[in-house]
Order: C-alpha cells, then sequence, then structure tokens
C-alpha cells in the first residue's frame, strides 16, 4: 500500500470529506503545498470500525520514504472516529513543521507561536465542545430543538473569539492566517445565518435549501464575518474543499438524520 515517489513525499490522509476538521487539514496542505493520497472514510457506514482499518488506527497517516515501513498512529486508542475530536491539530502542527518550518503560519518566535497555540486549545476546548453540546442532542439523540442555554453558552464562545480576532488584528492569532485560523474557520463556515430552525424536520428543510447548518446568526459577530470572508479569499483550497463539497455534506447529513 505505500508508493514510492523519487522527489516528494507522499502521505495518506484517511479522512471524511464531510468532517470539518479533516477539511482543515486539506486546505493547510493545499496552501503550504503538501500533498495527500486521499483515504475516504465514512464514519455514518461504520467504515472506521473495520478490522482492517482498526488494525492501524482510526486516524492516521503514512510517513514514505523516510519511514516507508512505519504507520505513525496520530490516535492509537481506537476510540476517536474522525479527526473532530482533536487529532487534526497534531497533523497541522506536522505538516507545517515538515513543509513549511519557517511559515509564519506558525511563528517560530515563542511568544507569537504560544498565541496560536492557546486558539488551537480554545478550538477544542471550548468552541467545538460547546458546539458539540449544542447540536449532538439534534442531530443523533432525537431532541426537537436546541437547548436555549447551551446555543447561548456556543454564543458566548462565538463573543470570546469575535475579541481574539479583534485583539489580534483581524486573525484568530495574529493580523495574518496561521494553522488555528484552519480549524475554527471550516466549523464556522457551516454555520449559516438562520431563519427559523426549531425542529429536526426544519433541519432537512434547511440543509437542502442551504447545503449547511443553520445555528446562529453570525452577522451578530462584526470580527468573525470579517475574518471569515479573508479566510474565504485567502485559503487556496476554499472553493474546491469547501464550497464544492457543500451538497456532499448535506447528502451526509440527511441520510443521518434518516
Amino acid at each position: 500500500r505505500v508508493q514510492k515517489q523519487k522527489q516528494k513525499t507522499m502521505l495518506e490522509l484517511y479522512h471524511m470529506s464531510t468532517c470539518p476538521s479533516c477539511r482543515s487539514v486539506r486546505l493547510l496542505a493545499k496552501d503550504i503545498g503538501a500533498e495527500f493520497q486521499l483515504k475516504e472514510i465514512v464514519t455514518f457506514k461504520g467504515e472506521h470500525l473495520t478490522p482492517e482499518y482498526l488494525k492501524v488506527g482510526p486516524i492516521h497517516i503514512y510517513f514514505e520514504q523516510e519511514h516507508p515501513n512505519l504507520t505513525v498512529n496520530i490516535n492509537p486508542q481506537h476510540t476517536i472516529p474522525t479527526l473532530a475530536e482533536g487529532d487534526c491539530r497534531a497533523i497541522l502542527r506536522y505538516l507545517i513543521g515538515k513543509f513549511g518550518p519557517d511559515s509564519q503560519l506558525y511563528p517560530k518566535d515563542l511568544k507569537a507561536r504560544a498565541m496560536v497555540d492557546h486558539r488551537l486549545d480554545f478550538d477544542i476546548g471550548t468552541l467545538r465542545s460547546r458546539f458539540g453540546q449544542l447540536m449532538t442532542p439534534v442531530l443523533y439523540k432525537g431532541a426537537k430543538s436546541m437547548d436555549p442555554e447551551k446555543k447561548k453558552s456556543f454564543e458566548e464562545a462565538l463573543q470570546w473569539l469575535d475579541s481574539f480576532i479583534e485583539s489580534s488584528g483581524g486573525c484568530c492569532a495574529a493580523d495574518h492566517l496561521t494553522i488555528a485560523d484552519y480549524p475554527i474557520f471550516t466549523l464556522l463556515d457551516n454555520v449559516k445565518v438562520p431563519s427559523q430552525w426549531n425542529t429536526p424536520a426544519t433541519l432537512r428543510v434547511e440543509l437542502i435549501d442551504t447545503l449547511a447548518m443553520e445555528v446562529v446568526d453570525l452577522s451578530a459577530f462584526e470580527n468573525i464575518v470579517k475574518w471569515m470572508k479573508k479566510c474565504r479569499a485567502e485559503m487556496k483550497g476554499y472553493e474546491e474543499i469547501e464550497e464544492k463539497l457543500l451538497p456532499e455534506i448535506k447528502e451526509r447529513f440527511l441520510s443521518k438524520l434518516g
């Protein structure tokens, strides 16, 4: 399964194309010139639970050429089905260290790098966690509406993010894009300005109409809106990796919702 290249190190990325964190890895790779052989894993179909997949770990990449016989498991516990629970941050750091060690996407200055690490930690520990607490009951546990308190909690995290962007000069951790922007952007790129959304049935209609989840009114967060526009303009793979996948995202969610 390992393929050799004479000049480039080819990585194999096991991913789910509709997963925001997986897309963040692909967007960064596009910007820094890292290439993947993509291996699609559809967790809704249980493909991450097959014996063949579990042998190598649910989220992993192959390092070819340098270590042709070595499989590196980013998450060897066999418990995490997608990149969304945090593995993308390890992969983002690896990719920038390998393909862009001098890039300002992950600056060498310790103070500047600490700011990037803080935003990555904020994403997984606060923003994404609160988003999951809000959405999981509706998407997977049969809840008829979003919990107002959990929605308020997620909006509080968005307010913090908005203030981070303002104080940093326009992006999550600096006045330019860093690796922290990628996973936060791909999460919020699926959060659109709402019309009305109270029930799973309405969710189905809005997914058909907008091809995305509508959770909160992001227009209330001026700095986030400006930053997302900047991300769409500057991330080279946005159209290919984000926009063109929206119909597939819709299909996957609809299949999950039945």
